[in-house]
């Protein structure tokens, strides 16, 4: 009977500790409010975050995320709740364009794009056509 109520309560744990992870994650994606872009430190919405609620970063050298660390060359994440797509530049003031992310759209996790901790600038409506 003990290792019956043993194994339940294990069991139980481990799908509550399943549930949290899910929840974590889509509370991070939420967490970034209408009509802003917000850049994370870490993949999938995770660490700390950096809010944009204007047009343009000239340069992520003198951004901070909340933590208070410095934002060039650490975005891992990016979620865009803008109308407009998001150009991303590996220099600052637009210099050398990576690509962007869609209007109204997310990527979890830069290195698929090649972007991981390249980002130095963004700019909502990049006039750059092309996407790598």
């Amino acid at each position: 009977m003990k290792k019956l109520v043993r194994n339940t309560l294990t069991s139980g744990v481990m799908a509550v500790a399943a549930i949290s992870v899910c929840t974590v994650n889509a509370e991070a994606a939420a967490s970034c409010p209408a009509n802003a872009v917000c850049f994370y430190e870490a993949a999938d919405f995770h660490g700390s975050m950096y809010l944009m609620t204007g047009s343009e970063v000239n340069s992520f050298r003198v951004v901070n995320f909340y933590d208070g660390s410095n934002a060039n060359d650490r975005v891992t994440s990016i979620i865009n709740n803008r109308n407009s797509k998001l150009g991303v530049y590996k220099d600052t003031y637009g210099g050398h364009y990576l690509g962007y992310v869609g209007a109204n759209s997310k990527v979890g996790n830069l290195s698929s794009k090649g972007w991981d901790n390249k980002i130095s600038s963004a700019y909502l409506g990049s006039t750059n056509s092309t996407s790598p």
